[in-house]
């Protein structure tokens, strides 16, 4: 999973116009959620609430926090480039408000909630992704 939200951010790279330089931040964001999601991956043996007590434990929670930072902030730079792209029409502004609402929800502690936000907003983005580059490999052959 978390090599392929690598090749994700590099596909939103290439498959999403962008003329400015900080548009280039969200996929860039988003391969810090791929190795977030890497460095999760870790099995951990503290799995009671509280501070973890190994060091699996610390990397598993960094890796969490990492996630949310790197796919919150990636809403936001995707939502300003998404809205240069005529094919990404509205799926601009569903990147806006994932964004706002999961720092929102991060505001009243539902941490489980903003990942599930947050997790939908990739597989959103990640079906439009592969339905532009069917319709482009379609009406290239």
């Amino acid at each position: 999973m978390a090599l392929a939200g690598i090749i994700f951010a590099i596909g939103l790279q290439r498959g999403v116009e962008s003329g400015r330089f900080w548009t280039k931040i969200g996929p860039a964001l988003l391969v810090g959620v791929g190795i977030a999601m890497l460095l999760s991956g870790f099995p951990i043996e503290d799995v009671h609430y509280g501070a973890p007590h190994s060091f699996q434990g610390w990397i598993h929670l960094l890796a969490f926090y990492l996630f949310l930072a790197s796919s919150t902030l990636a809403c936001f730079f995707m939502w300003l480039r998404l809205r240069e792209d005529s094919l990404w029409r509205g799926y601009d502004w569903y990147s806006l408000g994932t964004g706002v609402l999961a720092v929102l929800l991060f505001q009243f502690t539902m941490f489980y909630i903003v990942l599930a936000v947050l997790l939908t907003w990739l597989e959103v983005l990640a079906t439009r992704l592969w339905v532009i580059t069917r319709r482009e490999g379609a009406s290239g052959a």
